[in-house]
């Protein structure tokens, strides 16, 4: 952890305004165009430009965590990190569920001491979350077919996180169908529940 104890990552920064506009009552908006400019954008209210582009989820994160400690690049990297440790744990269930116990504390050891995830860690990205959030989802498929809904409801907020876990959402719903869905009736109530979640 020599890393400065401000934000160096631009995605973070967008982030972190994006959530104080939300703390200051603002709404949804971003201090800055990310487009060249104010050209062909709407511009609200005192000079704020939408952010509709922007997935809401992280940002909602980090406004929570502005309100309990206050505006500050601290702030960011705290809840980037407690995302990550929220990884670990993932991790940690998930490989033991597989595997047993003793994978899952090494393959946790491993995410800890992963030089790119300590990095995440602190960056104040969306990485750490959306990790966490699909490792978990795994998890809670596998487990047991009473914990699929925790499972889908996690992987709606993981698509309001970033967008491009739906990759990894459609090959998460078809592994839940392959184990656990033997009537077609339950295969459409699932891909609706994900639909209605989009």
């Amino acid at each position: 952890f020599t890393k400065p104890t401000y934000l160096t990552f631009s995605d973070a920064a967008k982030f972190a305004n994006i959530a104080r506009n939300i703390v200051q009552g603002n709404g949804f908006v971003d201090s800055f165009s990310y487009f060249g400019g104010a050209k062909g954008l709407p511009e609200i209210k005192n000079g704020y430009f939408p952010a509709t582009w922007v997935s809401p989820a992280f940002p909602i994160s980090l406004a929570m965590a502005f309100t309990l400690f206050g505006i500050n690049d601290t702030a960011v990297m705290l809840t980037s990190f407690l995302f990550f440790l929220a990884l670990v744990v993932s991790v940690f269930l998930l490989a033991q569920l597989l595997f047993g116990q003793l994978v899952g504390i090494l393959s946790a050891i491993t995410v800890i001491f992963s030089p790119p995830l300590l990095d995440y860690a602190i960056q104040g990205g969306t990485e750490t979350m959306v990790m966490a959030e699909i490792i978990l989802a795994s998890y809670f498929i596998l487990r047991s077919h009473a914990s699929r809904p925790i499972a889908y409801l996690i992987l709606i907020l993981s698509y309001f996180t970033r967008p491009l876990a739906f990759i990894y959402i459609i090959l998460l719903v078809v592994l839940d169908i392959v184990l656990w869905q033997r009537q077609p009736r339950r295969v459409i109530v699932s891909f609706l529940v994900l639909a209605v979640g989009f």
